[in-house]
């Protein structure tokens, strides 16, 4: 999760300054995350708890959504353990893809 907060960090700089307007911008998902969730995000916004604002919508949406996604969209797909990376920079994702690659022949 450190390693996922600090790449939305570095992806999203200007919802680092203003997570107000993250969350702003997300409200349309309370249908789906529910109200409790979204003020909880509101709450950390107006703190100025990016990370664990970043987590918490990791966690509560985007996670959730593409699992739903995975499921819905590719029911035949196996269920593999959850691929745990403690970095993300390109050359540690080449040497995953090409460690998984090998295993896939």
């Amino acid at each position: 999760m450190t390693e996922r907060i600090k790449l939305w960090r570095e992806d999203y700089p200007h919802f680092v300054t203003d997570p107000v307007a993250m969350v702003e911008r997300l409200t349309p998902l309370k249908p789906l995350i529910g109200g409790e969730e979204l003020q909880l995000w509101k709450d950390l916004a107006a703190e100025g708890e990016v990370d664990t604002l970043f987590e918490r919508v990791m966690v509560a949406h985007y996670d959730p959504c593409y699992a739903r996604s995975d499921r819905r969209s590719l029911p035949g797909l196996p269920t593999n353990p959850p691929l745990e990376l403690s970095d993300l920079s390109a050359a540690a994702l080449d040497a995953v893809a090409a460690k998984l690659a090998s295993e896939a022949n």
